[in-house]
């Protein structure tokens, strides 16, 4: 049906398409595993009212330091903030 020529040309188009879905995966996996900006819904998950101690909200702070919630106002990654404190 396809001359060499078509042959050809179909086998490149392939390998763009092959390619492309790749780069595709790759930059949608990144996006899950380190997204540039928090979900929406996610934004206040964790605030000091979610927490009933300053302890409370500091054993959750010990387990992720990387503050996604901005228990750590000063930045210190050591204790969360006053603002907890009850």
């Amino acid at each position: 049906m396809f001359g060499r020529m078509g042959t050809a040309v179909l086998g490149v188009s392939v390998v763009v398409l092959a390619l492309a879905a790749g780069l595709v995966t790759h930059v949608t996996y990144e996006q899950m595993v380190n997204p540039s900006r928090r979900a929406q819904a996610q934004a206040h998950l964790y605030d000091c009212i979610a927490f009933r101690f300053q302890a409370d909200a500091q054993a959750d702070f010990d387990q992720d330091r990387t503050d996604h919630y901005g228990l750590d106002e000063d930045g210190s990654k050591e204790k969360t903030s006053s603002k907890c404190s009850k």
